[in-house]
């Protein structure tokens, strides 16, 4: 049985240079993570065509930031291309309108939208995801936590 997290307050957005869930499932399975629900860690997908695709079920904890998968929601955008604009246009409408539904599904929690390098030494997703969410009116602060 999968283990659910008990409250959500942040979604934690990634991006990532592979271009399909399937090359994210195997590297993910290379690197020990397994799921009952899905063929990865995160619990959204976002391809560049704007495609959706559910990855672990939405209740399960993530495996996609160490020390911070027991209350957030991890999304990754594929495809990530070098220069100013990392993903398409179509992928981060999509990101929008996804990050938004999550704050209201969870708004008792008041989740905020970071990006995965404050949680790591990585360049990950690719842009300033504070800049980004407050620009679109989403909630948003830096957790980031000193070490």
């Amino acid at each position: 049985m999968a283990n659910n997290r008990t409250y959500t307050d942040a979604i934690i957005i990634h991006g990532t240079k592979l271009s399909s869930l399937e090359e994210l499932h195997r590297l993910h399975l290379n690197q020990g993570i397994r799921s009952e629900s899905g063929p990865t860690g995160f619990h959204y997908i976002i391809h560049p065509d704007g495609g959706l695709r559910t990855g672990r079920a939405i209740e399960e904890i993530g495996a996609h930031s160490r020390g911070y998968n027991e209350h957030s929601v991890g999304i990754v955008l594929v495809g990530r291309r070098a220069g100013l604009q990392p993903y398409t246009p179509t992928a981060m409408r999509v990101l929008l309108g996804l990050t938004r539904d999550l704050q209201e599904r969870y708004y008792a929690t008041r989740p905020h939208i970071v990006g995965h390098s404050q949680f790591s030494s990585h360049d990950c997703p690719g842009f300033d995801v504070e800049a980004w969410a407050h620009t679109k009116g989403l909630q948003c602060k830096s957790l980031l936590l000193a070490s």
